[in-house]
């Protein structure tokens, strides 16, 4: 290396080592010789000069703790000087992917949890639930994460979700007439007087979520993120359970006009692999005239992975 090219590295050095006196450790890393005929000077302060460095083409790297400069010569033999920062390549580590256990409910329109009389009389107001029993299942598969800064990233994944409606009442859920109808166990003949263990709504869901999500900027660290969640109804059915010489279990599978798109509000809150949850539904539980107007809700504890 000629003194030409060695005078330039000294002054470079000089002047990222004042800016960068504080750093405890500094490398510099030489990966060739290089003539020097014409020397050109350039600056850029967010690095992305390094962008122009190809392969084939000698280069002097000098690295001084966030500081760069890049020395590199073209194919006519020209040397061009390049400074600034040394980007450290961004990865969000995002809390979206894992396991949550709670329980689900739904609203009626006005925000509250009792179901009304149908305009026509259907028995609605016999769906309360047994909320201790109405048990909610999330599980996050995979997701993908791209960092807005080092705080902040957005996140989005594929899962899946249950919903188990325990029915206070002894009530089981049929199709009629062109819509969603209640009817009371004790009038069915293959029910009446029978000791009914538990019965309930099952639907399974394909969940797309997306969220923006704030954090410590690590794995280990608080977050919350706040998004919205696609779903696509994969299956529904009722079961009836009651005690007839043992036990016997009735599957009726049927999508009993439930919407089959959903679109839910979540959020979640946690630390580390811990948190908590919620998702309200945007999108009525019915399709419209169909049945009651209602907006499942859901809560619980969340397990990451």
């Amino acid at each position: 290396m000629n003194k030409q090219l060695l005078a330039l590295l000294s002054a470079s050095l000089l002047l990222a080592g004042v800016s960068n006196a504080q750093e405890k450790k500094d490398t510099v890393k030489v990966d060739q010789k290089i003539s020097v005929d014409t020397v050109i000077v350039k600056n850029s302060g967010d690095g992305s000069s390094r962008d122009n460095i190809k392969e084939g083409i000698d280069t002097v790297v000098v690295k001084l703790g966030k500081k760069g400069i890049y020395v590199f010569e073209d194919k006519s033999g020209d040397i061009s000087v390049w400074t600034g920062r040394h980007n450290k390549d961004k990865k969000f580590h995002s809390h979206l992917d894992g396991f949550g256990l709670g329980i689900n409910t739904y609203f009626n329109s006005n925000g509250g949890t009792s179901v009304p009389v149908g305009a026509n009389g259907e028995r609605y107001d016999l769906m309360d639930l047994n909320h201790s029993k109405s048990i909610n299942v999330v599980l996050n598969l995979t997701s993908v994460s791209q960092p807005i800064c080092k705080y902040v990233g957005l996140t989005a994944g594929v899962g899946t979700e249950w919903h188990n409606y325990r029915f206070e009442n002894d009530i089981t859920l049929v199709k009629d007439n062109g819509k969603m109808n209640v009817m009371e166990l004790k009038n069915m003949q293959e029910y009446s007087g029978k000791n009914i263990r538990k019965t309930k709504l099952t639907d399974w869901w394909l969940n797309v979520p997306v969220a923006i999500e704030v954090n410590g900027g690590g794995d280990r660290s608080m977050y919350a993120s706040f998004g919205i969640v696609g779903s696509l109804l994969l299956n529904s059915h009722t079961k009836i359970v009651v005690d007839d010489h043992g036990k016997k279990k009735d599957k009726v599978w049927n999508s009993f006009y439930l919407n089959p798109f959903r679109a839910s509000l979540m959020a979640k809150l946690g630390y580390h692999d811990w948190g908590v949850y919620a998702t309200y539904s945007l999108t009525k539980m019915f399709q419209d005239g169909k049945g009651p107007e209602l907006y499942p809700f859901a809560a619980g504890v969340t397990l990451n992975f």
